[in-house]
């Protein structure tokens, strides 16, 4: 069965809300085809409505809700996924853009109770030279220790630790002797509560100083095989978590972002890898 669909005869085109910019006039959509081959449909949060994740709309990547209306699909909100490129890394990440960029001061407890230094992102950049992929956060402070720095690769859009989800992190940890060393892994999500690691690097693998944090975790562990087959990271939708260990002076401390439906889509690696 094909997966290109006419809007003109899948959707009805009655648009009662938009998000995220204007969802295009009828007259602009009639006729276009949707390509729903990487689309999956997702519960949302309102009954009765579908999200499908992924439709491609002029080569354009597009989350669409809809919702049931006298046997038609209509679209109520249209939000457009950012396609990310993932460049060579030369040793510098001057000309590099920037994956996600975060709000400063979000970070949480704020208000009365400011975030610790250190555990405010604004910025995520993520390079690869076909050995290892390389991530750098732009933060507000030194980074802070016992405080986590994640990048989750998740399968669906607005569902996250399903089995299969992936996650490269590193958190500056004391160890017995009292010394400090920076730990560095990848793990795969088995569930909502569980993950399985897949490697563990530590010192060489982290560089720090005022106001960034950059590590690397080697390519291929990012391509793990699991019951579910082998795993990637294109295809998936990128994220952030910045958070404190449990028992930590951090604990309690949170940035985390982009959330739904600003999460941008990881597609493919420039060039090809």
């Amino acid at each position: 069965m094909s997966t290109r669909i006419c809007l003109s005869l899948i959707l009805c085109l009655a648009v009662t809300s938009v998000a995220i910019g204007q969802l295009p006039p009828k007259a602009q959509l009639a006729g276009m085809a949707a390509d729903f081959s990487q689309a999956r449909s997702l519960p949302y949060q309102l009954s009765g409505r579908t999200l499908f994740e992924n439709v491609i709309i002029d080569n354009q990547h597009y989350a669409i809700v809809v919702d049931w209306k006298k046997g038609k699909l209509e679209p109520v909100a249209m939000y457009p996924l950012t396609t990310v490129q993932i460049p060579v890394w030369g040793g510098s990440w001057t000309g590099i853009s920037p994956v996600i960029t975060d709000p400063p001061n979000d970070a949480s407890p704020v208000g009365e109770n400011p975030p610790l230094a250190g555990t405010d992102f604004s910025a995520l950049y993520m390079a690869s030279d076909g050995t290892y992929m390389y991530f750098k956060l732009d933060l507000d402070d030194y980074p802070a220790a016992q405080c986590t720095y994640t990048v989750e690769f998740r399968q669906y859009l607005n569902q996250a630790n399903t089995p299969g989800d992936l996650g490269a992190e590193t958190i500056k940890q004391q160890k017995p002797d009292l010394s400090w060393i920076w730990n560095t892994m990848v793990w795969g999500s088995t569930g909502p509560v569980s993950a399985q690691s897949y490697g563990l690097w530590d010192d060489p693998n982290v560089q720090f100083g005022y106001k960034y944090l950059q590590f690397r975790v080697p390519l291929a562990s990012l391509h793990y095989s699991n019951a579910l087959g082998l795993q990637g990271i294109e295809n998936r939708f990128v994220e952030v978590t910045v958070w404190g260990v449990e028992g930590s002076e951090v604990y309690g401390f949170r940035d985390g972002g982009p959330s739904f439906p600003y999460l941008p889509l990881i597609i493919n690696f420039e060039p090809k890898q």
